[in-house]
Parts: C-alpha cells; structure tokens; sequence
C-alpha cells in the first residue's frame, strides 16, 4: 500500500474517531437570558425597628422598588390611612439619595424613612404624612453579594406554568402565565392541592430579596411572602419557608431550584400528592 495513502487513511479515521467521541460529551449548559441590573439594588434591605411604639415593626425595601411594611400590633400605635387588621402593607418606594419615600397601594404616600448608622445598630426617623415623628433604633439585614444571589433577587413574571406528575409520561400540563385557580382546577383532582382559593389569585410578580424574604402578589391584591435561603448556590437549589405554616396545598415550606431551561430561569418546587404521586410545578420566568 502507498505511504502517502496509508497516511491519509489513518488521520481520516482518527478525525472520524473524535468526531464519534464528541457525540458522547455532556451537552452544554442552557444559556442564561441577559438581566439587567434593578434599579433599587443599590438602596434594598431589610429594616428591623426594635422600639415598640413605632408604627411599623418591619420594613422590606425590594432591589426592584417594592416596599413592604409590617405593621406594630401595639394597639396604642395610631397608622394613619391604615386599617387595625392588616398585618402588613405591600406598596412601593422612591429614593432621593437621602430618604425613601413609600407609597400605598393606592398610590399615597405613606410615610418618609430615613436611616444612619449607629455603631452596629442604625437609627430611623419616620415621618408620617401628617407631619408626626417617630425616632428609634433597629438594625439592617442584607445578604453578601453574589452572582447566584444578585440574578435571583429581582420582580419576575412567570410566562409560564408547568405541573408534572411522575407516575404520568404525558409530558406535564402546561398553562400560560401562572393562574392559580385555573391549576387548582386541574390539579385537586389529583390530590395535590387541598384548598379553596379566593377569585382572580393570578400570580402577577414573584419577588426575591438579597435580605432572604420572597413575595408572591396577585391580581386580586392579595399577597403572600416568606423567607428564602440557599441550600445550594452551584447547584441552585434554595429552601423556602412561607409565612402561613399550613397553606392547604403540597408545596408548602421546603426545597425549589431555579435554574435555566429553553433559554428562561425557572423555579421549581416539587411535593408528593395524597395518592403518593410526585408532582413538580415550574414557573418559567421573565423580568417584570
């Protein structure tokens, strides 16, 4: 046989043979959307007011301009424009460089906040619309940044939501954007959820904070929240603990991923059904 041919032979076979081997390589992971930076990353944390007499106990400033207020159960506290049986307030803020400014879901102002450091401690001057002060101390909770924790903390939209039961090989029931009443529909028969929900419960923002709250608001205004933390950062995986311990469904307090699946961030929460079925739920997600 010719040399020159043997040869030629030899490397075509050889680039065959690498061609074969990159079939068996792992796949490349998803590509993650590009997210912008929320325009409240700079001025968002948590405030813990420790006085008692104050009007609010906890305060919530989101990294997306969302303000949630808890209000003091002291029933000497006097909120203006506030009824007794709110727990908390959901509104949103504005940021002058030097105080925030939160507002109501009606959109009126409901009291000014500034803050200073104070040793490891910080003061707070609240100013309610009516011109009255309150002066006291609390402290700031933030989380370290990191690039995990930097992309989940921000508004979200869900797209999209998909329920998946293992025992079925159909692929998932898919529904557009993530109403709530339209998959208890489906999924009570299934013995999933165990509850009944009030009209209108269309989830119109998830919220997560570097501070370890998340948010879940409505179309019908109401809203639910809790606390976050990750369990696994590289993994994405992160536990959650809803504020009510018993919400009448299988995806209560426990453990969800998020992560990037057909170009879009995910999360997903999984839970067994009453028949011993396991069941996931995942709600594709875009920025709000």
């Amino acid at each position: 046989m010719n040399k020159k041919f043997f040869y030629v032979m030899c490397m075509a076979l050889t680039s065959m043979a690498f061609v074969a081997c990159g079939g068996d390589d792992e796949p490349e992971p998803e590509k993650a959307p590009t997210l912008k930076t929320p325009a409240f990353a700079e001025q968002a944390s948590s405030l813990t007011i420790a006085d008692a007499k104050a009007p609010y106990k906890y305060i919530e400033f989101t990294e997306s301009g969302r303000a949630v207020l808890q209000l003091n159960v002291n029933p000497e506290v006097k909120t203006r424009g506030v009824e007794d049986i709110l727990s908390y307030i959901a509104g949103t803020f504005a940021w002058d460089g030097n105080k925030y400014t939160i507002y109501g879901p009606d959109k009126k102002v409901i009291c000014t906040v500034q803050t200073a450091k104070l040793g490891n401690k910080v003061s707070i001057r609240i100013e309610m619309p009516d011109g009255t002060v309150f002066k006291g101390e609390g402290t700031v909770a933030t989380k370290a940044s990191s690039d995990a924790t930097n992309t989940i903390s921000r508004s979200w939209k869900v797209t999209e939501t998909v329920l998946t039961y293992e025992a079925e090989a159909t692929g998932g029931k898919k529904f557009t954007g993530c109403n709530l009443n339209e998959i208890l529909a489906y999924a009570q028969r299934k013995g999933t959820f165990n509850e009944t929900l009030s009209t209108n419960k269309v989830v119109t923002e998830i919220v997560f904070t570097r501070s370890g709250s998340f948010f879940i608001f409505y179309a019908n205004e109401e809203n639910d929240y809790g606390t976050w933390n990750w369990q696994d950062a590289t993994k994405g995986t992160l536990s959650y603990r809803w504020r009510e311990a018993n919400m009448g469904n299988k995806f209560e307090s426990g453990v969800a991923t998020f992560d990037v699946r057909k170009g879009q961030y995910c999360l997903t929460l999984k839970a067994d059904t009453d028949a011993g079925d396991k069941v996931s739920m995942t709600c594709y997600l875009a920025e709000k």
